[in-house]
């Protein structure tokens, strides 16, 4: 029969060699781990291949221009250098209008909200024109399968309006008139729109032509635009990276302030989206100097062009497109915009 001496001896050594083993186990996991890291870092295995689930993308539909070839570009960017861009971007499919058979009768109701008379013309097929004399000329062209629309008028000749009676003293009353306009007519998509970002230029109305003025006290009128939020944390451009095709002109009136001139084209990304190989920022460049870009702002009209910031970004056109597509953004001094079409070109149908 063992002794207790013998028994603590041998639980001694048991102990040690369950110490020992464990050591090892611990070392060989963090060996094994080490190696995995050292083998990733210089073999890093590479990514699965860009989804490409829609094929070939229709080219991005900018604006026909003559002149885009005369232009000498320079780096200014604050590094120095050209940006680092991801290997791909995700494209997402827009989200097309549904026919409804009562589309004319709810554009109807709609408009009568804001006074349009409710017998509108067929001016082309899905467009209507609604009018209103009150308390001047109006004409609203109306999409009724997309709810696009147009609002004009003959603002320019009422005195209350030139003079600016009852136009609004402060630039957030202003913004609150336009989104209520667009609510009472069922058109402010509220979760698309960054409201945050809704910008107000201020005009004079100087011999019956809209001039723009920094400060309140001397404007009769001001125009709305309102953005898109960001998508996949891309901000969205529109033709004039300036203003919106979402926009409305405010001004004052008879006995309230008015919207007199209103443009409302709209088109959302949906959710869904394909992943496809894009041009890398020099690659990108080189389409731009080759005079294969968009010019979408240069008040100077200079040729010499310092680009000051380069940066990935979508496009919505206004006309309608099938997917949200990527675009490099060319930012330079004194408002100067270029877009390219950020996708290579084998991913687009020629």
């Amino acid at each position: 029969m063992p002794t207790l001496s013998q028994i603590s001896s041998e639980t001694r050594i048991l102990v040690k060699w369950c110490g020992i083993t464990l050591g090892a186990v611990i070392f060989l996991f963090i060996l094994f781990k080490l190696g995995v890291m050292t083998k990733n870092a210089l073999y890093p295995t590479p990514p699965p291949p860009p989804t490409v689930g829609y094929n070939k993308l229709p080219q991005i539909d900018f604006p026909r221009q003559e002149g885009s070839k005369n232009f000498v570009f320079y780096v200014d960017t604050v590094s120095g250098k050209l940006p680092n861009f991801p290997d791909r971007v995700s494209v997402f499919r827009m989200i097309k209008p549904q026919a409804d058979l009562l589309a004319l009768k709810k554009a109807e109701e709609k408009l009568s909200r804001i006074k349009f008379d409710l017998i509108p013309t067929l001016v082309s097929k899905n467009v209507y024109r609604f009018t209103t004399s009150s308390p001047f000329p109006k004409t609203l062209l109306y999409n009724i399968f997309t709810s696009d629309f147009t609002l004009t008028s003959s603002y320019i000749t009422d005195v209350n309006v030139v003079s600016g009676k009852n136009f609004p003293t402060d630039v957030s009353i202003i913004s609150d008139i336009a989104q209520n306009f667009l609510s009472g007519i069922g058109a402010l998509p509220t979760t698309d729109l960054d409201l945050e970002r809704i910008k107000t230029e201020l005009l004079t109305i100087n011999n019956y032509v809209l001039m723009p003025t920094t400060s309140i006290s001397s404007a009769q009128a001001a125009r709305v635009y309102f953005f898109q939020n960001n998508k996949n944390k891309l901000p969205i451009f529109y033709t004039d990276p300036n203003t919106s095709p979402i926009n409305l002109l405010i001004t004052g009136g008879k006995d309230q302030p008015q919207v007199v001139e209103a443009k409302f084209t709209y088109q959302e990304a949906s959710d869904e989206s394909e992943t496809y190989p894009i041009r890398t920022a020099s690659e990108a460049l080189d389409e731009l100097k080759n005079g294969n870009g968009f010019i979408a702002s240069n008040p100077t009209k200079k040729n010499s062009i310092s680009i000051t910031n380069i940066y990935l970004a979508y496009y919505i056109s206004e006309n309608r497109q099938n997917y949200l597509m990527p675009i490099v953004v060319f930012e330079g001094n004194e408002n100067f915009f270029a877009y390219i079409s950020a996708i290579k070109d084998e991913w687009i149908s020629m």
